[in-house]
This record gives C-alpha cells, structure tokens and sequence, in this order.
C-alpha cells in the first residue's frame, strides 16, 4: 500500500509502550468497531488496559468510509494492523492532495 510522501509519525507517536501498575489498569468501552474504534482499542490493549469493543452493526458490513487518509496508515501501522490491511486488499485512492 503507497503512504504519503510527508506522512512521518511526529514525537508524540512513536508508540513507546511504558510499563503500567494493576492501579494504572482501567476497564475501557469502545463504541463502534470501525477503524478509529478498533485502532483505541488495540493501542489500549497493548498498554495493558481491559477493552470492550461494542458494536451495532454486523461485519462486513456497508459502509461509505471504504478509505481512509493517508496519514491514518500511520496509526494503522501503530496499532499493528498494517498487515492485514494491505493483504486484504483495499483500493488505494490517491486521488487527492494534502499540504499544510
């Protein structure tokens, strides 16, 4: 899958996992298992934190939000899902431009 030339995951996002305590652990509720949904998820799991992911609709299921931004492959990347996203397949579209 093509990335944006100036997509470049900023300081704040390297994705550093830090240790957490029992007392730092929380019981989390995601609503909706889109792709926003299910990235909070994963990145909560993996720090650690007790994840519950509700979703109304069953999979696979119509959706207009077939595509997303190219800077979101960074948090796809992040939460360890590139992988899969690329093997199954999705058209790329990258028939826009973006510039600050």
């Amino acid at each position: 899958m093509q990335r944006c030339r100036h997509s470049q995951p900023t300081p704040n996002r390297k994705g550093i996992p830090v240790p957490i305590t029992d007392r730092e652990i929380r019981q989390v509720v995601i609503i909706g298992a889109g792709p926003a949904g299910s990235i909070a998820a994963a990145l909560l799991k993996r720090q650690g934190h007790d994840v519950l992911i509700i979703e109304r609709q069953l999979f696979p299921r119509f959706s207009i939000g077939e595509s997303l931004l190219c800077h979101c492959l960074d948090f796809v990347e992040e939460a360890g899902m590139l992988d899969a996203v690329q093997a199954a397949g999705f058209q790329l579209k990258n028939g826009a431009a973006f510039a600050r």
